[in-house]
């Protein structure tokens, strides 16, 4: 939240969080100008989106549905229970990916400039695809390595491509 709330990632809005429901929150994505305060540049705005994909005018979504987990394990475990459904949710927000999606999915990481393309809004890390079909399940935010690729791009770059380029 507070990587929100500082502006670090822009257009996300959060409008509710709560833990004793089934999922923990809802947001709306919101682009509203200034531009550039959305716009990919390399060096001043990193988790920015591609112009092509900023819309004129603004733009907000309808409500979607947040969750938040230590570890993205701890969600897969919810959906291969059945306690949750993956395509329910919009944006997954953890620490940490752990290894248990390699099972039934395959994570795009957005933090890969040859990835720029599949990022529809800013500060998105990472997208959850179906290991099947390739079919984007879910947008993520890997917190951990945000805060590595913040720090040092040119390694996190490199962390990147090992991990999830298969």
């Amino acid at each position: 939240m507070t990587l929100i709330a500082g502006g670090v990632i822009r257009g996300i809005k959060i409008m509710s969080t709560n833990e004793r429901f089934t999922y923990d929150g809802m947001y709306r994505i919101s682009f509203t100008p200034p531009k550039d305060n959305h716009i990919y540049d390399a060096t001043a705005n990193p988790l920015g989106v591609l112009a092509e994909n900023f819309q004129e005018g603004g733009f907000a979504s309808k409500p979607k549905i947040l969750e938040y987990k230590y570890t993205l394990d701890g969600l897969i475990e919810d959906i291969d229970s059945g306690d949750k459904s993956a395509k329910d949710i919009g944006l997954v927000v953890v620490w940490e990916t752990g290894d248990m999606y390699q099972q039934n999915y395959h994570i795009l990481s957005l933090l890969d400039e040859d990835n720029l393309a599949d990022r529809q809004y800013h500060g998105v890390t990472h997208v959850i695809q179906n290991i099947q079909s390739t079919a984007r399940e879910m947008d993520m935010i890997v917190l951990r390595e945000l805060v590595e690729y913040l720090n040092d791009p040119k390694a996190a770059k490199l962390s990147q491509k090992k991990k999830y380029d298969q």
